[in-house]
């Protein structure tokens, strides 16, 4: 991005060396999910103290699940300061996803050089306050959560849902392929199946309103769901969040080329079949296998079967379980990170 300083000289906003040392400290995985936040237009500019592309200073604000203030700082050519009030960078001190986000949306967006081309930095500060819905951190605070309890209250007065969503999950198995996957529908006076994981996880963090159907319309939030759907709300916004991040970044360089990962299930891995039956444990959940269904419990305990090997050939061998079928054919060992799991009918 390039600001013309005066006739046949060009200069870069931002010196590109001190983005490339942001990123580098951020990492990859934080510089994209930065780039969601700044494409979604979840991030704003407050202040600007400019001298040069190799001095100046920028506070932002990213909202995320919640809202955080960001701060960088750099002085002839170096990073001095990076600040951003949320959880990664306290645990770190060094540049999150949000203060990526800040540095992204400044030197993208177009609005901000034409401000530094034409006005004085207390101008730039006052067309930016008058720009921003929020005063003060208080007052964001105050809008979001009257925002939020308005939308709430609107959506219970016109009986658009009457109680908590609830979260219903699927597993399905593909025996040839040796592949778990889940699938989920959500509601409550009727169930509605997510088609794109990606679109309810942007839903979530923008806290969208949206209609699936004639019985379920809603504020995303997770407020809104049961309680005892809340750590599978959790795992599903997890895994959609990888979905969203991995699909966007691949569409923005190879656009023609389709999806990455499919937005209709979540892929079941080792460790996400350890995870998710720590969830689930001792509930009934739809099980899927060979196109039929059927509720099955997760228990955490030892299977009552007994195991019989018998002698076929020369050297050849056959496992079997009491009343004489064939353990291959009727029971399926799935295996976790930790754990073996066996289904059995």
């Amino acid at each position: 991005m390039i600001v013309n300083i005066s006739k046949g000289e060009e200069k870069m906003l931002v010196n590109e060396v001190i983005e490339k040392e942001l990123y580098e400290d951020a990492g990859d995985i934080r510089v994209q999910k930065a780039r969601i936040y700044v494409k979604t237009g979840r991030t704003l500019i407050e202040k600007i103290n400019y001298q040069n592309e190799n001095n100046f200073e920028i506070t932002g604000k990213v909202t995320g699940q919640e809202i955080y203030r960001t701060h960088l700082q750099v002085e002839d050519s170096e990073i001095i300061d990076v600040t951003c009030e949320c959880s990664d960078y306290q645990n770190r001190y060094a540049a999150c996803k949000h203060i990526v986000a800040t540095m992204m949306e400044f030197t993208s967006n177009y609005k901000y050089e034409e401000m530094l081309k034409q006005k004085n930095n207390t101008d730039i500060n006052k067309s930016l306050r008058t720009d921003s819905k929020y005063g003060s951190f208080k007052q964001i605070v105050n809008e979001y959560y009257t925002q939020e309890m308005q939308e709430i209250e609107q959506s219970n007065n016109k009986d658009e849902i009457s109680e908590r969503i609830k979260i219903e999950p699927k597993i399905i198995y593909d025996k040839y392929t040796n592949n778990l996957r889940m699938e989920f529908k959500i509601g409550n006076q009727r169930m509605y199946r997510l088609k794109d994981l990606a679109e309810f996880y942007n839903r979530m963090i923008s806290g969208e309103k949206y209609k699936y159907g004639n019985k379920l319309e809603f504020v995303h939030k997770k407020e809104m769901f049961e309680e005892e759907c809340q750590e599978l709300l959790e795992f599903i916004m997890k895994h959609a969040e990888i979905i969203a991040l991995v699909n966007s970044e691949a569409n923005s360089n190879y656009r023609y080329y389709g999806k990455v990962i499919n937005e209709n299930y979540i892929m079941i891995n080792n460790s996400g079949l350890d995870e998710i039956f720590e969830i689930l444990k001792n509930q009934q959940v739809i099980f899927q296998k060979e196109y039929k269904e059927s509720k099955v419990e997760l228990k955490d305990e030892n299977p009552d079967l007994n195991f019989i090997m018998q002698k076929k050939g020369k050297n050849e061998y056959v496992i079997k379980i009491d009343k004489n079928i064939d353990l291959l054919r009727d029971i399926e060992i799935l295996n976790g990170k930790a754990y073996k799991y066996i289904f059995s009918p």
